[in-house]
């Protein structure tokens, strides 16, 4: 199989070839991360289709890409899985895009950020209405949920973090796990491709403002950790208290204290047009303009 625009070839593995499932929660970076596995591995992530009914698929949200993930949703693809790739942001960002749009919520939302991070947190995916609801005391213990079900997994995957979709090298290490097992890459010298799929969404001129400055707009966003200026020492502390060093540390994922809070440089409240720019750095990862490159 050729190369899709200057990407990675695959090798098959086995009879049906690799198949591969991308999850990660809402905010993540999603949407984009599947544009570039589409444009780098063709075929790999394409599915004839996914059983919704069995009592573990709706158990684990298996066909949903915000569900748990579970050895036994290989089972429910059409192909099989033989691969998952995590996708993990950091929960402290991760908390404040929620918070801007925590889609599939149920109720209302509480407008103070710190009473949204203590507030139960419940949903029902469109794909499993008839399904069981998740029901989580908060969202920072949603967050962990979903983590500590993608380092449960024992069939083979990959663990990426959402900074790691603005740089080539570190997405093409942290899916190299998968070479050995699946046989993604033609050899370990293959890279796997930004630029591609920002050349297919700048092209789109009639959709919005999608260009290399923005992208690097929305890396800057996260590095900077702009979104501090929406937490207290009080709300740091609860979050520390549920999450934990060593499950962040698992993830790759620095511990934020009081102490980066009292570095960090105060800001006034943000005003209409930079809570709008937060709302679009943060989330341009997971624009529904990313699903439609590479179909």
């Amino acid at each position: 199989m050729l190369p899709a625009a200057g990407g990675a070839s695959l090798q098959a593995a086995g009879p049906s070839g690799p198949s591969l499932v991308e999850r990660g929660e809402r905010h993540a970076g999603n949407n984009f991360f599947q544009a570039v596995l589409r444009v780098n591995f063709p075929g790999i992530t394409e599915h004839d289709g996914c059983d919704n009914q069995p009592a573990n698929s709706a158990k684990y949200y298996c066909c949903w890409t915000h569900g748990y993930a579970n050895d036994a949703c290989a089972q429910y693809f059409s192909p099989p899985l033989t691969a998952f790739a995590f996708l993990t942001r950091s929960p402290y960002s991760w908390l404040v895009a929620m918070h801007s749009e925590p889609y599939e919520h149920d109720g209302t939302v509480p407008p103070s950020f710190s009473e949204f991070l203590r507030a139960p947190f419940s949903y029902t995916p469109g794909s499993y209405l008839s399904g069981p609801k998740d029901e989580q005391p908060n969202p920072v213990q949603l967050w962990a949920a979903k983590v500590d079900s993608y380092l449960s997994v024992k069939m083979p995957s990959a663990n990426l973090t959402h900074l790691d979709m603005f740089d080539e090298e570190a997405l093409t290490q942290r899916l190299a796990p998968l070479t050995a097992s699946g046989g993604y890459y033609q050899s370990p010298q293959e890279r796997v491709l930004i630029e591609p799929v920002l050349a297919a969404a700048i092209n789109d001129k009639m959709d919005g403002s999608f260009s290399r400055e923005e992208f690097n707009g929305a890396r800057e966003y996260e590095t900077g950790r702009e979104w501090l200026q929406y937490y207290n020492e009080e709300d740091l502390a609860f979050v520390n208290g549920i999450l934990g060093a060593q499950r962040l540390a698992k993830l790759g994922f620095e511990q934020i204290t009081s102490n980066h809070l009292k570095r960090a440089v105060r800001k006034p409240a943000p005003s209409v047009w930079e809570a709008t720019q937060h709302r679009r750095m943060s989330g341009l990862l997971d624009h529904p303009r990313w699903d439609r490159i590479g179909r």
